[in-house]
């Protein structure tokens, strides 16, 4: 079973990386440059810049430099926003599983047409159950059906009605119900699709135990196949033990 500790390493790895790629062709502008300058006539590149552009050719170089620059990080900002697109379209091509689960608000309540604070327990069970089992990810704003509702009547809700709102929102609820030391292993984020605005929130298994509160006793949840199930407390103790010897 990957422990928390892999998981964030293999994100550092991919920031790394993506810093790495930055350098590459930082340095292949360079030479390029460099390759211009040496193969021309210096003084009448500089003349021909001059006349076309009224600067200088030290001047041209700096500002095309830096024009590139702003190319490369639009590029991969865009590249970053393709690829979570991308993350969307291929969760939702799937159906629900172990490691993916479709909820499709908060805590507003479609059928009752008001707030429903047992929606939001049951967000945190399913968070609970991908700490306790193997991660997974959690899309809100999303039916079963998989029909993309968004996240307004949810942001109607709050005192502060945004994205951000919503997050901080969210942070409180795992903070106070799952424990704020929970925070590293969970990732929420508002992200644009097919016109709304979804909540994604992948999560990390926890090498300890987590439990959740209901009502004046505590359950420990896991994910089995496309459930969240709590376990009763001879069972549970039997699977948190197994998972401790888990490598």
């Amino acid at each position: 079973m990957p422990s928390t500790t892999f998981k964030i390493f293999r994100e550092a790895l991919v920031e790394v990386q993506k810093v790495k790629a930055f350098f590459i062709a930082n340095i292949s502008l360079g030479l390029f440059f460099i390759l211009i300058l040496v193969s021309l006539d210096v003084e009448v590149l500089d003349g021909h810049i001059t006349r076309l552009f009224s600067m200088s050719l030290e001047v041209f170089v700096a500002v095309t430099f830096v024009a590139l620059q702003i190319l490369l990080i639009a590029g991969m900002l865009v590249a970053q926003y393709r690829k979570r697109r991308r993350g969307i379209s291929e969760l939702l091509r799937g159906e629900e599983n172990e490691q993916l689960e479709l909820k499709s608000s908060l805590r507003w309540d479609y059928e009752l047409r008001k707030v429903n604070k047992e929606l939001e327990h049951a967000v945190l069970k399913t968070i609970a159950g991908f700490l306790n089992t193997n991660g997974g990810t959690l899309l809100i704003g999303v039916s079963d059906d998989k029909q993309v509702l968004g996240l307004e009547h949810d942001w109607a809700t709050l005192k502060r009605k945004d994205g951000d709102g919503f997050v901080q929102h969210l942070a409180r609820l795992v903070s106070n119900e799952l424990g704020n030391t929970l925070l590293p292993n969970v990732s929420i984020a508002v992200v644009a699709y097919a016109g709304e605005q979804l909540c994604r929130v992948d999560v990390w298994p926890s090498k300890d135990p987590v439990f959740l509160a209901k009502g004046q006793r505590e359950e420990f949840y896991i994910r089995i196949v496309n459930m969240t199930v709590s376990l009763p407390t001879k069972q549970a103790l039997m699977y948190i033990e197994k998972r401790k010897k888990s490598p």
